[in-house]
């Protein structure tokens, strides 16, 4: 029979992929008046297993050493292993201080460069986190009511739409594509309910109602996209597709990747935040936002307040088609946020990871 300790906090990723990586038969989750809701969030990832719970002062180290001590002698016959990752810092130190002098097993989880050392009779030893966190269940421990969107097959013709514009986007096709956004904005569901045309020089654009598509013409060059979603898809969408299936799609760098994922209210109902890609890689989450316009300070902001949702190694990048073109405020801004930026023709996965290891 074997028991884990967990010490819950702030953060639980690491309580469980101490979990993942012991096995255990039961749990003794030591936690505090403020970390109720990480201990609830974290079992409910696992119903099938034993917990038994323990609400400790979080800074009596005296009395977290007695709670553990009497754990230990009521439960002699057991295999006890400890992972003092969590929890505050005097939690740690006064149930590492009872393992160490008892010769028990005790573990610390670093689960952002994807280790773990475990220290029994005074010597130290590591090993590598072998185990995988989904992106469901980082979103679970984040207490977040979701919707991630499925993959779907592309139509040809949305293909051929992004491959074009990957060669030929110029920023005054993006003035004509704000103008399509901005003209359904002041029409909204007149935009639909009639056949709405728009046109700009060599830019042409028609709302169909009888075969709900839209056509686009593009200096002589005619796109027809079918759906309701098809002016959404020609003004902006479409960049989440080239982005995706050039540069993300077979790679063999990320152990899972999301697109298109929705965190609600609390209610379920109202999206609050939506990440275009969420990559994971060794358990910590990577978060793309994508632009095929350019980037404002409201974009900064959102990713700021994504991670602040979605825990501290969460990394965040943008990707947009167009330069920066010295914007020094945003250059200023994105380093005080650690938000890492590339223009489209210059990303690639390589690169993204050799910009992490140089930060890191």
């Amino acid at each position: 029979m074997t028991t884990l300790i967990n010490l819950i906090g702030g953060q639980t990723v690491p309580n469980l992929i101490a979990q993942k990586y012991i096995n255990p038969d039961k749990i003794l989750l030591l936690y505090t008046k403020g970390s109720i809701k990480q201990k609830d969030c974290y079992k409910s990832i696992s119903p099938h297993l034993t917990f038994i719970e323990n609400e400790i002062e979080p800074y009596n180290y005296y009395n977290i050493q007695k709670v553990i001590t009497d754990f230990i002698e009521s439960n002699y016959s057991n295999t006890i292993i400890l992972n003092f990752t969590g929890g505050t810092k005097i939690m740690s130190l006064a149930s590492f201080d009872i393992f160490q002098k008892k010769n028990l097993l005790s573990i610390y989880v670093d689960s952002e460069n994807g280790n773990i050392y475990k220290y029994l009779k005074n010597k130290c030893e590591t090993d590598k986190i072998d185990v995988k966190i989904s992106t469901e269940e980082y979103l679970k421990l984040n207490n977040h009511i979701y919707k991630i969107d499925p993959l779907q097959n592309i139509e040809q013709s949305r293909v051929e739409y992004y491959e074009y514009l990957e060669n030929n986007f110029t920023p005054n096709l993006l003035k004509f594509l704000s103008l399509i956004n901005s003209t359904y904005k002041l029409i909204n569901q007149e935009f639909y309910s009639n056949n709405t045309t728009i046109q700009d020089g060599p830019f042409f654009y028609s709302w169909s109602q009888e075969s709900s598509s839209s056509k686009i013409i593009i200096d002589n060059k005619e796109f027809i996209i079918n759906g309701k979603d098809s002016m959404f898809y020609i003004t902006g969408l479409w960049f989440e597709d080239l982005v995706y299936n050039k540069k993300f799609l077979n790679n063999n760098l990320y152990d899972e990747i999301n697109r298109n994922i929705h965190i609600k209210d609390k209610a379920g109902k109202k999206d609050m935040i939506e990440i275009d890609i969420v990559a994971l890689h060794k358990n910590n989450f990577h978060l793309f936002e994508l632009k095929s316009g350019q980037v404002i300070r409201e974009h900064l902001n959102n990713l700021r307040t994504i991670k602040e949702q979605l825990g501290t190694y969460t990394k965040l990048f943008i990707i947009s088609f167009f330069d920066l073109n010295d914007q020094n405020v945003l250059i200023d801004r994105m380093r005080d946020l650690n938000i890492q930026f590339f223009k489209y023709s210059d990303f690639s996965l390589d690169k993204c990871f050799e910009k992490i290891n140089i930060n890191l």
